[in-house]
């Protein structure tokens, strides 16, 4: 299993390189500036949908989990190209074009979307920036169970976004984030501290009953 997560991680990293060195270098600060609303989500919804010519879109639901720039909602609509409708598939051979997974939660800097030109119609839609920031992936939606497998959260803990990522995003928009919901950091986070602070209580008890049998 490890195993196979590794090479799983490996084909996602190397997917993200190729397509971050295709893509217009931005600074954070250029891509801040342009994008209308920046926040972390959640995929939990994939609808494919039939526009145009019969070509096929996905619409993805992402739950909100931290807020950066923008009118805040509590799900954003992002639709991209390809999918599998009716079984009809439409297959995206851009390097640059997103692709999210159900319950993992990506940071996305957005801009709002011409839906017209899809065909589709239900409000609001956007789309990732398409440079180096646009879209990236930080984690799958924490599970306790899979606290057995270290290696599965141990990169989020080593990455730690809070203070690599978000710190100084919220510097470059200009004011502090939202927290809507926890995502996978904070649930990391908190497990790693309570593990810290059960090994410190083990320690220091140990420490005292052995102080008290000299």
């Amino acid at each position: 299993m490890k195993r196979t997560f590794a090479f799983l991680s490996t084909i996602i990293i190397s997917t993200q390189l190729f397509a971050q060195q295709s893509k217009p270098q931005h600074t954070l600060q250029q891509s801040v500036d342009t994008a209308e609303i920046i926040f972390e989500g959640r995929d939990i919804r994939d609808d494919a949908v039939i526009g145009p010519g019969e070509k096929i879109y996905t619409v993805h639901y992402f739950l909100t989990l931290k807020w950066f720039k923008g009118l805040q909602s509590d799900t954003v609509k992002i639709i991209t190209p390809g999918g599998n409708a009716q079984g009809n598939v439409t297959l995206v051979t851009d390097p640059d074009a997103p692709i999210f997974g159900a319950g993992f939660e990506y940071l996305l800097f957005c801009r709002r979307e011409d839906v017209k030109r899809f065909g589709v119609s239900g409000g609001v839609y956007y789309y990732p920036l398409q440079d180096n920031n646009g879209f990236m992936l930080l984690g799958k939606a924490f599970k306790a169970e899979n606290l057995r497998q270290r290696f599965f959260y141990d990169h989020l803990y080593k990455q730690n976004y809070p203070v690599t990522v978000f710190e100084p995003l919220a510097k470059a928009v200009g004011k502090n984030y939202q927290v809507v919901r926890p995502d996978v950091t904070d649930r990391v986070m908190e497990v790693k501290k309570q593990e810290e602070e059960q090994r410190k209580f083990v320690s220091d008890s140990i420490a005292k009953a052995n102080g008290k049998g000299h």
